[in-house]
């Protein structure tokens, strides 16, 4: 018997699917990288900004 060309069909979508799968994952990581990047960056320009900063309680006495 011939194959079934659908088998062919079914095999290709199946291994695009797994690439497509590890890409997504591949992707997924270097977001939390970045994330944690830019999170240690927002913390260091606060960190940097912190002494030209007033407190609340400042703001408010001094209207």
């Amino acid at each position: 018997m011939d194959a079934d060309p659908r088998d062919a069909l079914i095999q290709e979508l199946q291994a695009e699917n797994a690439e497509l799968r590890d890409e997504a994952e591949r992707l997924r990581e270097l977001i939390k990288q970045l994330t944690a990047r830019l999170e240690e960056w927002q913390r260091e320009a606060h960190r940097q900004a912190a002494p030209f900063r007033r407190k609340d309680k400042d703001k408010k006495a001094s209207r």
